[in-house]
């Protein structure tokens, strides 16, 4: 079950405080990026995904929107070509099926799944030292027009489920993401209808963030 959800805990944004760059224009735009990636207190996209199965000859595709807050989680909400729902906390994983059944997980009881939603949910609070025991980062391209490679660590968690993560944005906003799972398999999202709400803004935001799924 924690693997599967791989491509969706990592679909949004990451964040951290050290990077793999070759030079003073790069680190610049990279800290630039960083710090716009900061002040949002909650993302609201929506999203397009194709899934490539190495068991499958035809691509799985996707639409929805997804909510996400660094200090609440995340909310997906897929709407085509089913409806499910799965929400992402501190503490568990909650998954809404077409029929309106859910299905949950502690993540207290699943050390692996508790590694990575640490890891995932660490990157938009600042804390560096979460993701960067399990990836290598590099950064590429400008404050305009960016791209981030992370390449997990031999012998962390991650290596076990991933080959590799690739994120690409402007400013402070992710625009596309593509996942590629141990096993050759391959996610590519992208994100369109970026809406922001940063922390500097007054009151809070249009969408609330659900605290649980419920059944009909």
């Amino acid at each position: 079950m924690v693997r599967r959800f791989w491509p969706l805990v990592f679909g949004l944004c990451w964040m951290g405080s050290s990077v793999g760059v070759q030079a003073d224009e790069a680190s610049s735009a990279f800290e630039s990026v960083c710090e716009r990636l900061r002040a949002v207190k909650q993302v609201e996209t929506d999203f397009a995904e194709e899934k490539t199965l190495h068991i499958l000859t035809h691509p799985l595709k996707s639409t929805g929107s997804l909510l996400f807050s660094p200090d609440k989680g995340v909310y997906r909400v897929t709407r085509e070509p089913l409806h499910q729902e799965l929400l992402i906390t501190h503490s568990q994983l909650l998954q809404k099926d077409s029929q309106g059944n859910i299905q949950s997980l502690a993540v207290r009881s699943q050390p692996e799944a508790r590694v990575f939603i640490d890891v995932f949910l660490s990157f938009f609070s600042g804390d560096n030292r979460a993701w960067e025991k399990s990836f290598d980062t590099t950064f590429s391209g400008s404050v305009g027009d960016w791209e981030i490679q992370f390449r997990p660590r031999r012998r962390s968690p991650a290596a076990k489920a991933l080959r590799g993560i690739t994120l690409k944005g402007h400013d402070g906003v992710l625009d596309a993401m593509t996942l590629e799972e141990a096993n050759g398999d391959i996610t590519r999202t992208a994100y369109e209808h970026q809406r922001l709400f940063l922390k500097s803004d007054a009151g809070e935001p249009a969408t609330p963030f659900p605290l649980t799924l419920t059944s009909p």
